[in-house]
């Protein structure tokens, strides 16, 4: 049972404390830096107490890792759950001293679950992604530049040039990461990474993404928390007779899968018969092409915790191998 929880209310460069009991608060402002919080928190045991943080990006990252090393159980918490935390308790006062607060009390009272630093390998991994994904968006960006220019009353020779050889540079570094990617997944991922790609349609591309963001599926006990972790479930909006906008998807998951997984579930309903024909079928059904291109997402997920978690071979129609009759 802990005894306190420690809120923290995390920005670039500093951190509002507060160190709850369950009655009373003791707050105060440090650096962002490891060396502040370690020196603050060497006055509190770590077996009764919790450090608690809305995930805020990259700035917290230092943070968790240096407090996690030292033996501290660490939560990171969605910034939505505490938004509508502060709704239901009626806070009014936004203030960074106010918000640690109500962490600290979220913490205490909600005890969220605690939070498993990837191994290393796998934090390069995700680096390595974000980085591709980084400039893919950049070579975009200078692309359309370039061609507003053309659209418009013409480009000055100079311009053209320079936007060219941005653009010559980022596809050198996106080679480069590229590669970097190639020999990352082969020296640490073989066998899982043999394991996704043995399914026809899915590449490195997506077994990259899928290793990095979920590893060995270690934190996940069931596949609907996969798909939900990915923000692909089910969102419906109904109450009452005034409001019934159907279902989406809640999109609370990180991005870069989703699209992953998007671009690979096109891939999967031509090279697959198997996903072609589950595809079609809901096509059949009424389903809209999107809803059944997410719908072979989530199938295709389920597929991966199963054999990734549980260390199985792919087999083609599993599921109607093993239907009791």
């Amino acid at each position: 049972m802990i005894h306190q929880v420690i809120g923290m209310d995390v920005s670039k460069d500093t951190v509002d404390l507060s160190v709850y009991n369950g009655a009373d608060h003791y707050c105060k402002t440090l650096r962002n830096t490891a060396e502040a919080l370690l020196k603050f928190v060497k006055h509190y045991d770590p077996t009764d107490t919790q450090l608690v943080m809305e995930s805020t990006g990259i700035y917290h990252l230092r943070l968790v890792m240096a407090a996690t090393e030292r033996g501290y159980r660490v939560s990171i918490v969605n910034p939505l759950i505490i938004k509508r935390y502060a709704e239901m308790k009626m806070r009014r006062v936004k203030t960074d001293r106010a918000d640690a607060k109500l962490i600290a009390e979220f913490g205490y009272e909600q005890q969220p679950p605690l939070f498993k630093p990837a191994s290393k390998e796998r934090s390069q991994l995700m680096q390595i992604l974000k980085g591709l994904e980084d400039l893919y968006q950049s070579k975009a960006q200078m692309s359309n530049r370039l061609e507003a220019y053309d659209h418009g009353l013409g480009i000055a020779p100079v311009i053209r040039e320079s936007i060219t050889s941005v653009i010559q540079t980022i596809d050198e570094q996106i080679q480069k990461l590229t590669d970097e990617l190639d020999d990352h997944i082969d020296k640490f991922y073989p066998e899982e990474n043999a394991k996704i790609t043995s399914i026809n349609g899915v590449g490195k591309k997506t077994s990259s993404t899928i290793l990095a963001f979920y590893g060995g599926f270690e934190n996940f006990n069931n596949s609907k928390r996969v798909i939900s972790y990915a923000g692909i479930n089910p969102h419906p909006r109904q109450s009452g007779k005034s409001v019934n906008k159907g279902s989406s998807i809640s999109k609370r998951g990180h991005s870069l899968i989703r699209k992953t997984l998007y671009m690979c579930s096109l891939s999967l309903v031509r090279c697959n018969p198997e996903y072609k024909e589950y595809y079609e079928k809901l096509l059949s059904r009424g389903k809209a092409k999107k809803q059944a291109l997410i719908a072979v997402s989530c199938k295709l997920l389920r597929q991966l915790f199963a054999i990734i978690k549980y260390n199985r071979e792919w087999e083609p129609y599993y599921s109607l191998k093993y239907k009791p009759a």
